[in-house]
């Protein structure tokens, strides 16, 4: 059997890298939410001015790539919550020490809605990227300071 491409890179560089490209993901999200709320300004003072903005479909496929272009798109709406993420995330671990999965079933539980296929995803990202609210207590679980 050989060994992979991999096997010569030291763990502490895999982990630098992989804490880099998480940190430029939750850099990402924060730019697509603001990019979101930035469109729908747009699309209010286009309203506003008696104009019919193009239609979702359009708009999405006019602004990513080609691959898509055409493709019907259904619309999203973002969920209304009371508390941020954050909030809701220090809430259901102050006190106690849970796992990703467990972190997101609770948010989920203290009626965080989110209309993300991957509401995993943005809870560990979350944790990672706000070290000053919660601490990791070991590999993969993580508890509010």
């Amino acid at each position: 059997m050989t060994a992979s491409g991999l096997a010569h890179i030291p763990t502490a560089e895999l982990q630098q890298e992989l804490e880099r490209r998480n940190a430029k993901a939750a850099e990402l999200q924060v730019e697509w939410v603001r990019l979101i709320g930035k469109l729908k300004d747009v699309k209010a003072e286009m309203e506003s001015l008696g104009v019919t903005p193009p239609p979702p479909d359009v708009a999405s496929a006019l602004a990513s790539n080609s691959r898509t272009f055409g493709k019907t798109t259904a619309a999203r709406t973002r969920a209304a919550n009371k508390m941020t993420l954050d909030a809701t995330l220090h809430g259901v671990l102050s006190g106690t020490t849970l796992g990703i999965t467990e972190a997101t079933e609770a948010v989920q539980k203290a009626g965080y809605r989110s209309g993300s296929a991957n509401l995993n995803t943005m809870v560990n990202l979350t944790l990672l990227k706000r070290k000053d609210l919660f601490k990791r207590v070991e590999h993969g679980r993580y508890t509010a300071k």
